[in-house]
């Protein structure tokens, strides 16, 4: 996992990877730690919530704040654990992105 920021933005086909942090049904959202190599907690959600769909970013990319860009690869089961996707991008924009998964 040390190298999931590295990763590659896309592949030949033009899909993006996705490295999703937080998995569907999580009741905590994660977030990767570049200095620890290892997936961390952020926050945890109120008792009985839960997210609602994968969360994660496109590896090789810079938002306004210097993080890399936020995915959200829709309509696949749930990731069992936090790892990389591959999703198309719809609508990219100099603030967003957003991605769907093929």
């Amino acid at each position: 996992m040390a190298g999931l920021l590295k990763l590659p933005a896309c592949n030949g086909d033009g899909d993006a990877y996705v490295v999703v942090e937080t998995p569907r049904g999580s009741a905590a959202k994660l977030e990767y730690d570049p200095d620890l190599h290892a997936f961390t907690l952020s926050k945890a959600l109120i008792l009985g919530l839960t997210y609602p769909y994968d969360w994660g970013f496109i590896p090789s990319t810079k938002g306004e704040e210097g993080d890399p860009l936020d995915a959200d690869p829709p309509g696949r089961p749930a990731s069992e654990a936090p790892s990389p996707r591959t999703a198309t991008i719809v609508a990219p924009s100099a603030s967003s992105t957003t991605a769907v998964s093929r």
